[in-house]
């Protein structure tokens, strides 16, 4: 399903009820001087409810278009590789993370191997929903996408001045 935000640019390519279900949400980068990169967030949620999310950056999208995934893809929306490149970037995003993963570059929402944002270690990528709502935050990514209202830190409680 194809939802967009036009707030944020994110387009999301998965479930409507996003961080139940989780999915992958792109948009374009915002950097001119790279305008085939494309920035996404894919949320995995396994069997038992744990949530992996992830985040990175495709990097110029046309280096893409011979893989077999895009060629198969293209195939199936009776379109060439080239045309789905130019007509449907961001549907050749998503498609690419479900077929390879994700991108070159990956970050974590937090650091537990002293590696920075970038990991190797896929548990670093396991988030609470506390951790996921800061996260996605992080990256603007719209509050409708995010999981069950939770106050962050810094935040003020809602009706705090209220006096009763």
């Amino acid at each position: 399903m194809e939802t967009s935000n036009e707030n944020s640019n994110w387009v999301n390519w998965g479930d409507v009820h996003f961080s139940e279900h989780g999915g992958i949400l792109v948009r374009p980068s915002h950097d001119a001087d790279y305008p085939n990169d494309y920035e996404y967030f894919k949320l995995t949620i396994d069997e038992c409810g744990y949530k992996y999310a992830f985040s990175g950056t495709i990097v110029d999208l046309e280096d893409y278009i011979e893989e077999d995934c895009v060629k198969e893809l293209a195939e199936e929306l009776d379109t060439s590789p080239r045309e789905l490149f130019n007509t449907r970037p961001m549907e050749m995003v998503a498609h690419l993370l479900d077929n390879y993963g994700c991108g070159v570059f990956e970050f974590s929402p937090h650091n537990k191997d002293g590696q920075g944002h970038y990991s190797m270690d896929f548990n670093d990528f396991l988030v609470n929903d506390r951790e996921l709502a800061h996260f996605m935050k992080d990256l603007n990514i719209p509050e409708k996408y995010h999981p069950v209202p939770i106050r962050l830190e810094n935040e003020p409680k809602k009706n705090a001045n209220i006096k009763r």
